[in-house]
């Protein structure tokens, strides 16, 4: 594991206390800028649809994310954005460049 990542996961553990799979979740949210469903994360992270569940139950609880009901099929729920996780993807992404300056 190279120390960029490394870095990165801890500094997701210590302020939200993310698991890697959460902040997988996460990035995907924030960084592709769409809103999909749970099936969307399962299929492109290679996770089941509970695990992606408990994840986004937990980005949810600590306001990362916000679930809504998709208007095209009431039956799917999409995953979008919040002013708090935005935020916080950035403060994670500007680790690597303090990392490389600090070098």
């Amino acid at each position: 594991m190279n120390i960029s990542f490394q870095i990165i996961k801890n500094s997701a553990s210590s302020h939200f206390a993310l698991t890697v799979r959460q902040l997988a979740i996460l990035s995907l949210v924030y960084n592709e800028s769409i809103e999909a469903s749970i099936d969307y994360y399962s299929k492109t992270l290679n996770l089941s649809k509970p695990a992606v569940t408990k994840a986004i139950n937990r980005l949810e609880e600590l306001k990362l994310v916000r679930r809504k009901p998709d208007i095209h099929d009431g039956r799917k729920v999409i995953v979008s954005s919040t002013l708090i996780g935005h935020n916080y993807i950035q403060q994670i992404q500007t680790v690597p460049n303090t990392i490389y300056h600090a070098c």
